[in-house]
């Protein structure tokens, strides 16, 4: 008996250790099929492809195939610092080309030295890791979201897209800073998930599509109407409608969020369609594509959603100067002005927010310029805007506590107001999924005033219809002192319009 158990554990380890073998096998098979040589090419007008994944220790080959010189070197522009050695040090000529080995794991933006708005991108894939923690290290703020992007990538190729969600769902509960940063990355897996909808008409429906401003759904609508043509729009508008019938959803008003961020990205994909002759000029830019946003759909916030990826689209080229575009420092709201009266709003948001980010404004500078919207709607919610993403956004400095203290000293009481919906809202995007409760009512105790504290649970309250159903909603309004019980428990105050 004693000889038999030992076989049977003498069988036992063998077989765990074939298995372990069997699997690091896998895993090198795996790293082994991202490329260690890839080309770029300049044709004058562009790099194709503009982003390439390939091993650490990989090789990327830079060939000019246009009639005039090109000098390929790494950001930022004009020092090439972020990449020590990507960098020629001159034009390469039509006809030839230059190499540079990536020794160092990241993700890797480059330029055109003589043209910089033309950009691309080098992830180098090491250790599942080592990209991120290489990139976080060598960017700050609005450059950030790039940071996730190669172990993504590398997910999806290696595993594919459940994977590859699964690796980002992960990343999304353990990391605040990706939380903050993740709105971008979701695209990468939007746009993977079109590639599998193309090939067998299958529809991811996990609830995880809306996290991080359903940005998923905006990679996903952009990469269709890319690779289709704007002729496909009727697709587009009949997959945005369709999200509000998925089961993936677990409230009426996320399958709408869903459905209006697929519009969204409808804009998104207008915008990066213009004609090259209207660049640097925004005002025809916009023009251009507003019929084509009406053209969708008779109700208006589907149009209002279409223009708004839009307007973002227009603030996004701003900040990073493509288009020919950049901020005025005087009146950069002005274009908001000449828009139709159903979309001020929507370009005010865009365009006032992203100006305050792009100029990293902290808040005793932003109000003034808040105060400047003189229609009192459209002020309001650009503060709630503006809160809502310095919340979110904790590398700023700014705190729930700080930012609700700023909005106590706020004067007017309608602007208290927003500026409270404003970190409600964006905490709640901080909370951990499942959990988002925690941190959303955990705001309102900073609130003294009575009234403020009463608005504070109510706001957090219809905030959180967003995710769950009533039940459990009266289940979370339970855990709150006694005294704010019953504020919590009233009906809600918000109801979708589908």
């Amino acid at each position: 008996m004693v000889r038999l158990s030992t076989k049977r554990a003498y069988t036992v380890i063998a077989f765990a250790l074939f298995l372990a073998i069997s699997y690091a096998c896998y895993e090198v098979w795996n790293f082994y099929q991202i490329p260690l040589t890839e080309t770029v090419t300049w044709n004058g007008s562009g790099f194709t492809p503009k982003e390439v994944l390939i091993q650490k220790g990989g090789t990327v080959r830079f060939v000019n195939d246009s009639t005039t010189p090109v000098w390929p070197a790494s950001d930022s522009h004009p020092s090439h610092n972020r990449l020590k050695g990507f960098d020629p040090a001159m034009g390469v000529v039509p006809g030839a080309s230059w190499s540079f080995t990536f020794e160092n794991a990241g993700v890797w933006d480059f330029h055109n030295h003589l043209e910089p708005r033309y950009v691309g991108r080098i992830l180098v894939v090491g250790a599942l890791g080592e990209s991120t923690e290489s990139c976080l290290a060598a960017t700050q703020g609005g450059t950030r979201p790039q940071c996730w992007e190669a172990d993504l990538q590398t997910e999806l190729k290696r595993r594919g897209l459940d994977a590859a969600f699964t690796l980002f769902e992960n990343m999304y509960s353990e990391s605040t800073t990706f939380k903050e940063n993740c709105h971008d990355v979701m695209h990468v897996l939007g746009k993977a998930a079109y590639q599998r909808f193309k090939i067998d008409g299958s529809v991811l429906t996990r609830e995880s599509t809306r996290f991080c401003g359903y940005g998923f759904y905006h990679g996903f609508i952009e990469t269709m109407l890319s690779e289709e043509g704007l002729h496909t729009l009727d697709s587009g508008h009949r997959y945005c409608t369709s999200l509000l019938f998925s089961e993936a959803f677990p409230t009426k008003v996320s399958a709408l969020n869903a459905s209006q961020a697929c519009y969204h990205g409808i804009g998104h994909a207008l915008f990066d369609s213009i004609d090259a002759s209207l660049w640097g000029d925004p005002e025809h830019m916009v023009k251009s594509v507003e019929p084509q946003c009406e053209s969708l759909s008779v109700l208006p916030s589907r149009r209002e959603a279409c223009m708004s990826g839009v307007y973002n689209a227009l603030a996004n080229a701003m900040t990073a100067s493509n288009y020919n575009l950049a901020f005025t420092t005087t009146g950069p709201l002005r274009i908001c002005h000449e828009q139709k009266d159903e979309y001020q709003l929507k370009c005010s948001l865009e365009i006032g927010v992203g100006y305050l980010n792009h100029y990293a404004t902290p808040f005793s500078r932003s109000f003034p310029f808040i105060r400047t919207i003189e229609k009192i709607p459209i002020r309001l919610e650009v503060l709630a805007a503006f809160i809502n993403g310095e919340a979110r956004q904790t590398h700023r400095g700014s705190t729930p506590q700080s930012l609700a203290r700023e909005c106590t000293q706020l004067r007017d009481a309608s602007e208290r107001r927003a500026c409270v919906r404003g970190l409600v809202s964006g905490v709640s995007m901080q909370g951990k999924p499942g959990e988002e409760y925690v941190e959303t009512f955990s705001v309102c105790p900073f609130f003294e005033e009575p009234p403020l504290r009463s608005y504070c649970i109510s706001r957090a309250r219809d905030t959180l219809a967003f995710i769950f159903n009533t039940d459990k909603i009266q289940a979370f309004c339970a855990t709150l002192a006694p005294s704010d019980q019953s504020i919590c428990s009233r009906k809600q105050g918000y109801v979708p319009d589908i």
